[in-house]
């Protein structure tokens, strides 16, 4: 078998044109939103003694929430809430912008609750938040997520005592 050398700027080109196909073939709907500064603070604990919860935009929820509205041009700008008890089996991924086939076999590869709660036990932190967040990462216009889920999202950790938000992709 022979193999064509491919320029690599000409991979690039490609992978350009067929995502400005892709997004033409959803109208216009994605808004870009450059952000202005990093969004960064040094804990003010030491691990051991702080409060993490997870946040995912992988779409991960319950099974017995409301799945993510993987059907709008728009995307779905709302959250779920996930309770630190959750058992693994009890979770799900819905969302179509990725392979989530592994998060399904295993959801702590997404959203590492179990390890979480196993590094609490072991003292590595303090404590396993009450409550975790789950949003979907297909979200095109973000308006509706930067006022009103962002700020629901912030409000539910200060008052759960969160000192990190462990943060993962979809």
């Amino acid at each position: 078998m022979q193999y064509e050398r491919v320029d690599l700027a000409d991979v690039d080109q490609l992978y350009i044109r067929m995502h400005e196909r892709w997004w033409a073939s959803h109208g216009a709907v994605m808004v870009y939103i450059k952000n202005q500064s990093v969004a960064f603070t040094t804990p003010s604990k030491p691990k051991a003694q702080a409060t993490v919860a997870l946040v995912t935009t992988g779409g991960a929820h319950r099974k017995d929430q409301i799945p993510f509205d993987m059907t709008s041009r728009v995307g779905d700008p709302t959250v779920r809430f996930i309770p630190y008890d959750t058992p693994s089996a009890d979770l799900l991924f819905t969302h179509d912008h990725y392979d989530h086939t592994s998060a399904d076999k295993d959801p702590n590869c997404m959203f590492p609750l179990e390890h979480l709660r196993a590094f609490a036990s072991e003292g590595v932190i303090g404590a396993v938040a009450p409550t975790h967040v789950g949003v979907s990462g297909w979200i095109p216009g973000p308006e509706a997520l930067l006022k009103n889920t962002v700020p629901q999202i912030i409000e539910r950790l200060k008052e759960d005592g969160v000192d990190v938000a462990l943060l993962t992709g979809g």
